[in-house]
């Protein structure tokens, strides 16, 4: 799923990894960075993050799928995960 999410995102003309180049275009632009702090939270499916994960991934399905990286069924097993409680994924936060 993954690969198929930064698929889209190019498609849209959009960086998927757009994070971690965030501080050198900051400092590009003349900001003084002064900490940069990355972060990986593990969220249990079913919590509020997941359920927004879930909504997300339900609303782009086709487009998902239209990357030719994922099948439907990729997309639907997914989705089962997030929404299992025995079931944790990480999400990646980049600050600067």
């Amino acid at each position: 799923m993954q690969d198929a999410i930064r698929s889209w995102f190019r498609s849209q003309g959009l960086d998927p990894v757009y994070g971690p180049s965030l501080p050198a275009s900051l400092e590009s632009a003349r900001f003084d960075i002064v900490e940069v702090a990355g972060e990986c939270h593990l969220c249990r499916g079913g919590s509020d993050i997941a359920s927004v994960m879930a909504a997300s991934t339900e609303a782009l399905w086709e487009k998902y799928v239209a990357t030719g990286v994922a099948s439907g069924r990729d997309v639907g097993a997914y989705l089962a995960d997030v929404r299992k409680t025995d079931v944790w994924t990480s999400i990646a936060r980049l600050y600067a």
